[in-house]
């Protein structure tokens, strides 16, 4: 389910209108503390739900823990969003193969 999360949001960032508006122009037009309250209410706290879900489930494993392992996701998922083309698709390939790289195997 992350992975398929992950995808879907990488993809819709992937559209230069979305990248531009979300993460280019929004944090200087609304400003930095502003545009992380809401990506924190509209998409961070999904993410953390859906990380800690995966690791209670040992679906995937990750020391740390669910709140770093989603600041990490998020993180990651906001810079290959800032990029565009092929850099933007190598990235996402790594980021990919990280998600399966924690996934618990039976």
């Amino acid at each position: 389910m992350l992975e398929k999360g992950a995808v879907a949001w990488i993809d819709y960032m992937g559209r230069p209108e979305s990248r531009r508006i979300l993460v280019i122009d929004a944090p200087g037009v609304l400003g930095r503390e502003r545009w992380e309250a809401l990506d924190r209410e509209l998409s961070f706290d999904l993410l953390c739900a859906g990380v800690a879900e995966a690791i209670s489930a040992n679906a995937i494993r990750f020391e740390a823990g669910p709140d770093v392992l989603a600041v990490l996701f998020n993180g990651a998922m906001n810079e290959i969003a800032l990029r565009a083309g092929d850099d933007a698709t190598a990235l996402k390939a790594g980021f990919l193969e990280l998600i399966r790289a924690l996934t618990v195997r039976p």
